[in-house]
C-alpha cells in the first residue's frame, strides 16, 4: 500500500514538473505582442514608450505606457499593454493603436506593438 501511495505521489509530481513555459529567442515582449489580434482597419501608428523611463515625464509614478501625438506626450488608458512587461521601459517603439484622445489621455481600444527601436537602451 506504501509502495503504491509513493507511486501516485512521485507521479503527481513528475507530471506537474513537466509542464514549463517555453521562453521566446526575442524576449516576453514580442511574444505578449504578436498573440494580440489582428490589426483593426482604424488602427494607426503612434510612437509609445514608458512614460517615466523614455519620454521622461513627470506625471506618472511608475512605469506606464504613453504615446507621442504631434509631438505631445500623453498616457494610454483603456486597453493598453503593461509598459514594463512588454519592454516599453527599455525601447521606445512603434504600435499599432486604436481609439480617441480624451481629457489629455489617449483611450485605447486596441493596441499591438509593431517594433522596437533598440538603438538606444533606456535602462542604461
Amino acid at each position: 500500500m506504501k509502495a503504491l501511495l509513493l507511486l501516485a505521489i512521485f507521479s503527481l509530481f513528475l507530471f506537474s514538473c513537466s509542464e514549463q513555459k517555453a521562453e521566446s529567442p526575442e524576449g516576453p515582449e514580442e511574444v505578449k505582442a504578436e498573440n494580440s489580434n489582428s490589426i483593426p482597419d482604424g488602427a494607426k501608428e503612434y510612437e509609445v514608450g514608458c512614460g517615466l523611463c523614455v519620454f521622461d515625464s513627470d506625471v506618472p509614478d511608475a512605469c506606464e505606457s504613453y504615446l507621442k501625438i504631434d509631438g505631445k506626450v500623453m498616457p494610454v488608458t483603456g486597453e493598453v499593454l503593461d509598459a514594463h512587461e512588454v519592454g516599453l521601459c527599455e525601447y521606445k517603439g512603434t504600435a499599432y493603436l486604436e481609439g480617441e484622445v480624451k481629457d489629455g489621455k489617449f483611450v485605447s481600444k486596441f493596441m499591438k506593438i509593431k517594433e522596437f527601436d533598440k538603438s538606444k537602451n533606456y535602462q542604461e
